[in-house]
Protein backbone atom coordinates (compact mmCIF):
# COMPACT_ATOMS: atom_id res chain seq x y z
CA UNK A 1 0.00 0.00 0.00
CA UNK A 2 1.88 3.78 -0.90
CA UNK A 3 -0.61 6.23 -0.44
CA UNK A 4 0.90 9.58 -0.08
CA UNK A 5 0.18 12.19 2.11
CA UNK A 6 -2.69 14.75 0.26
CA UNK A 7 -3.47 12.28 -2.09
CA UNK A 8 -6.33 13.23 -3.93
CA UNK A 9 -8.44 10.48 -5.62
CA UNK A 10 -11.87 11.15 -7.45
CA UNK A 11 -14.00 8.16 -7.43
CA UNK A 12 -16.61 7.30 -9.79
CA UNK A 13 -18.31 3.69 -9.49
CA UNK A 14 -17.81 1.34 -12.64
CA UNK A 15 -21.36 0.43 -13.05
CA UNK A 16 -22.52 4.25 -13.92
CA UNK A 17 -22.06 5.26 -17.40
CA UNK A 18 -19.65 8.08 -17.18
CA UNK A 19 -21.31 10.66 -18.94
CA UNK A 20 -24.20 9.89 -16.36
CA UNK A 21 -21.64 11.78 -13.95
CA UNK A 22 -19.91 13.93 -15.87
CA UNK A 23 -21.36 17.56 -15.33
CA UNK A 24 -22.11 16.40 -11.42
CA UNK A 25 -20.01 18.52 -8.93
CA UNK A 26 -17.99 15.69 -6.96
CA UNK A 27 -18.67 15.59 -3.33
CA UNK A 28 -15.79 16.33 -1.21
CA UNK A 29 -14.51 14.38 1.45
CA UNK A 30 -11.36 14.41 3.59
CA UNK A 31 -10.10 11.94 5.38
CA UNK A 32 -7.45 11.62 8.02
CA UNK A 33 -4.95 8.62 7.72
CA UNK A 34 -5.97 5.15 8.99
CA UNK A 35 -9.82 5.36 7.95
CA UNK A 36 -8.83 6.63 4.31
CA UNK A 37 -8.31 2.63 2.80
CA UNK A 38 -11.58 1.67 4.21
CA UNK A 39 -13.69 4.85 2.95
CA UNK A 40 -11.88 4.40 -0.57
CA UNK A 41 -12.80 1.12 -1.02
CA UNK A 42 -16.43 2.17 0.15
CA UNK A 43 -16.77 5.18 -1.95
CA UNK A 44 -17.91 3.49 -5.34
CA UNK A 45 -20.82 2.03 -3.49
CA UNK A 46 -21.60 5.68 -1.99
CA UNK A 47 -21.63 6.70 -5.20
CA UNK A 48 -23.82 4.47 -6.98
CA UNK A 49 -26.08 5.38 -4.11
CA UNK A 50 -25.50 8.85 -4.03
CA UNK A 51 -25.37 9.36 -8.33
CA UNK A 52 -22.26 11.64 -7.33
CA UNK A 53 -18.81 10.90 -7.61
CA UNK A 54 -16.58 11.42 -4.28
CA UNK A 55 -13.37 13.52 -4.41
CA UNK A 56 -11.39 11.78 -1.79
CA UNK A 57 -8.38 13.63 0.54
CA UNK A 58 -5.81 12.11 2.73
CA UNK A 59 -4.45 14.47 4.66
CA UNK A 60 -2.75 15.02 8.15
CA UNK A 61 -4.94 16.18 11.05
CA UNK A 62 -2.98 19.37 11.15
CA UNK A 63 -3.25 19.69 8.03
CA UNK A 64 -6.86 19.35 8.04
CA UNK A 65 -6.88 22.39 10.60
CA UNK A 66 -4.89 24.70 8.94
CA UNK A 67 -7.25 24.17 6.12
CA UNK A 68 -10.58 23.93 7.44
CA UNK A 69 -11.67 27.77 7.07
CA UNK A 70 -11.30 27.51 3.82
CA UNK A 71 -14.41 25.99 1.04
CA UNK A 72 -12.59 22.84 0.04
CA UNK A 73 -14.47 19.99 1.55
CA UNK A 74 -17.96 19.41 2.07
CA UNK A 75 -17.48 16.36 4.97
CA UNK A 76 -14.77 15.55 7.41
CA UNK A 77 -13.72 11.96 8.09
CA UNK A 78 -11.29 11.67 11.12
CA UNK A 79 -10.59 10.15 14.62
CA UNK A 80 -10.83 11.78 17.73
CA UNK A 81 -10.50 11.13 21.52
CA UNK A 82 -13.77 10.29 23.45
CA UNK A 83 -13.92 13.95 24.63
CA UNK A 84 -14.90 15.27 21.20
CA UNK A 85 -14.84 18.99 23.03
CA UNK A 86 -10.95 18.63 22.54
CA UNK A 87 -11.16 19.33 19.14
CA UNK A 88 -10.39 22.28 18.34
CA UNK A 89 -11.93 23.44 15.11
CA UNK A 90 -15.71 21.94 16.68
CA UNK A 91 -17.06 25.58 16.38
CA UNK A 92 -16.30 25.36 12.08
CA UNK A 93 -18.62 22.67 12.05
CA UNK A 94 -22.48 22.73 11.18
CA UNK A 95 -24.49 22.15 14.58
CA UNK A 96 -25.75 18.37 15.45
CA UNK A 97 -23.27 17.50 12.18
CA UNK A 98 -20.83 14.89 14.49
CA UNK A 99 -21.53 11.50 13.46
CA UNK A 100 -19.88 8.27 14.76
CA UNK A 101 -19.09 6.29 11.65
CA UNK A 102 -17.06 3.66 13.61
CA UNK A 103 -14.51 2.35 17.02
CA UNK A 104 -11.44 1.37 16.32
CA UNK A 105 -8.75 0.10 19.05
CA UNK A 106 -5.08 0.95 18.80
CA UNK A 107 -2.53 -1.62 18.07
CA UNK A 108 1.05 -2.03 18.28
CA UNK A 109 1.95 -3.80 15.46
CA UNK A 110 5.45 -5.49 14.54
CA UNK A 111 5.70 -7.23 11.37
CA UNK A 112 9.10 -8.79 12.34
CA UNK A 113 8.66 -12.35 13.64
CA UNK A 114 11.57 -12.04 15.13
CA UNK A 115 9.49 -9.91 17.97
CA UNK A 116 7.77 -11.50 19.91
CA UNK A 117 4.91 -10.22 21.89
CA UNK A 118 4.60 -10.16 25.65
CA UNK A 119 1.48 -9.97 28.34
CA UNK A 120 1.70 -6.06 28.23
CA UNK A 121 2.76 -4.25 25.44
CA UNK A 122 5.30 -2.43 28.30
CA UNK A 123 6.74 -5.38 28.45
CA UNK A 124 7.08 -5.88 24.29
CA UNK A 125 8.45 -2.70 23.87
CA UNK A 126 11.27 -3.19 26.04
CA UNK A 127 12.45 -5.83 23.70
CA UNK A 128 16.29 -5.05 22.81
CA UNK A 129 15.05 -5.77 19.02
CA UNK A 130 12.75 -3.02 19.42
CA UNK A 131 14.93 0.17 18.21
CA UNK A 132 13.10 2.07 16.36
CA UNK A 133 8.57 3.17 16.77
CA UNK A 134 6.14 4.95 14.45
CA UNK A 135 4.02 6.81 16.36
CA UNK A 136 1.46 9.93 15.60
CA UNK A 137 2.46 13.02 16.39
CA UNK A 138 0.57 15.07 19.94
CA UNK A 139 -2.47 16.21 19.10
CA UNK A 140 -3.47 13.07 17.24
CA UNK A 141 -6.13 10.43 18.65
CA UNK A 142 -3.55 7.69 18.32
CA UNK A 143 -0.50 9.63 19.24
CA UNK A 144 -2.41 11.22 22.40
CA UNK A 145 -4.01 8.29 23.56
CA UNK A 146 -0.14 5.77 23.49
CA UNK A 147 1.43 8.78 25.45
CA UNK A 148 -1.78 8.77 28.02
CA UNK A 149 -0.91 5.57 28.45
CA UNK A 150 2.41 4.01 28.20
CA UNK A 151 6.06 4.97 28.94
CA UNK A 152 8.24 4.24 25.91
CA UNK A 153 11.78 2.59 26.67
CA UNK A 154 14.59 5.31 26.44
CA UNK A 155 16.64 2.65 24.40
CA UNK A 156 13.76 3.15 21.56
CA UNK A 157 14.24 5.82 18.85
CA UNK A 158 10.71 7.60 17.89
CA UNK A 159 9.99 7.92 14.16
CA UNK A 160 7.09 10.19 13.98
CA UNK A 161 4.49 9.73 11.42
CA UNK A 162 1.64 12.03 10.53
CA UNK A 163 -0.96 9.90 11.25
CA UNK A 164 -1.98 5.58 12.00
CA UNK A 165 -1.92 5.34 8.30
CA UNK A 166 1.31 6.98 7.69
CA UNK A 167 2.68 5.15 11.34
CA UNK A 168 1.70 1.25 9.08
CA UNK A 169 3.86 2.40 6.01
CA UNK A 170 6.55 3.09 7.93
CA UNK A 171 6.63 -0.17 9.73
CA UNK A 172 5.40 -2.00 6.40
CA UNK A 173 8.50 -0.37 3.98
CA UNK A 174 10.69 -1.87 7.15
CA UNK A 175 11.76 1.73 8.07
CA UNK A 176 11.08 1.05 11.84
CA UNK A 177 10.51 -2.29 13.68
CA UNK A 178 7.14 -1.59 14.96
CA UNK A 179 4.04 1.24 14.97
CA UNK A 180 1.20 2.32 16.98
CA UNK A 181 -1.61 1.87 14.65
CA UNK A 182 -5.18 0.72 14.06
CA UNK A 183 -5.72 -3.37 13.43
CA UNK A 184 -8.19 -2.46 10.03
CA UNK A 185 -5.00 -1.80 7.93
CA UNK A 186 -3.20 -5.23 8.96
CA UNK A 187 -3.43 -9.13 7.70
CA UNK A 188 -5.19 -11.68 9.68
CA UNK A 189 -1.46 -13.07 9.72
CA UNK A 190 0.28 -10.00 11.20
CA UNK A 191 1.11 -9.90 15.16
CA UNK A 192 0.24 -7.56 17.61
CA UNK A 193 -1.12 -6.28 20.86
CA UNK A 194 -3.77 -4.29 21.79
CA UNK A 195 -3.18 -0.75 23.59
CA UNK A 196 -5.67 -1.77 26.64
CA UNK A 197 -8.58 0.43 27.69
CA UNK A 198 -10.31 2.91 25.27
CA UNK A 199 -9.76 3.45 21.61
CA UNK A 200 -10.42 6.01 18.63
CA UNK A 201 -13.45 7.33 17.54
CA UNK A 202 -14.11 8.04 14.08
CA UNK A 203 -16.10 10.62 13.36
CA UNK A 204 -17.75 12.64 10.09
CA UNK A 205 -18.73 16.23 10.52
CA UNK A 206 -19.88 18.81 7.92
CA UNK A 207 -17.98 22.23 7.65
CA UNK A 208 -20.19 25.02 7.99
CA UNK A 209 -18.84 26.29 4.40
CA UNK A 210 -19.84 23.51 2.72
CA UNK A 211 -20.62 23.72 -1.06
CA UNK A 212 -23.11 20.30 -0.88
CA UNK A 213 -24.06 19.76 2.97
CA UNK A 214 -27.27 17.70 1.48
CA UNK A 215 -25.14 15.19 -0.37
CA UNK A 216 -22.83 14.99 2.78
CA UNK A 217 -25.76 14.21 5.12
CA UNK A 218 -27.39 11.72 2.47
CA UNK A 219 -24.10 9.77 2.57
CA UNK A 220 -23.85 10.05 6.64
CA UNK A 221 -27.31 8.24 6.67
CA UNK A 222 -25.74 5.86 3.76
CA UNK A 223 -23.03 4.53 6.24
CA UNK A 224 -25.90 4.12 8.82
CA UNK A 225 -27.33 1.21 7.00
CA UNK A 226 -26.61 -2.23 7.44
CA UNK A 227 -25.13 -2.91 4.29
CA UNK A 228 -22.34 -0.14 4.81
CA UNK A 229 -22.28 -0.70 8.31
CA UNK A 230 -21.12 -4.62 7.63
CA UNK A 231 -18.90 -3.86 4.96
CA UNK A 232 -17.00 -1.46 7.87
CA UNK A 233 -17.33 -4.13 10.56
CA UNK A 234 -15.23 -6.41 8.20
CA UNK A 235 -12.04 -4.38 8.06
CA UNK A 236 -11.84 -4.39 11.91
CA UNK A 237 -14.13 -2.00 12.95
CA UNK A 238 -17.11 -1.92 15.48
Amino acid sequence: MQLKTNLIVTIACVLWPLSALANVTPLKVAVVGGFSPTFASLAPSLTKQLKQPIEVTSLPIATLKAQLKQAKFDLIITGAPNQLSQLDYVDELQPNTLTVIAHSPVILWCPNPNIQMRVRISDTLKNKNIKTLAISPVGSPVGDLVREQLRLPAHVQIKPAEHALHAWQLAQQGKVDCAFTMPALTRPTDQYQFLPHRGVKIIAAIPKNSSNADAASQLLKLLERPLFRARIQHYGYS
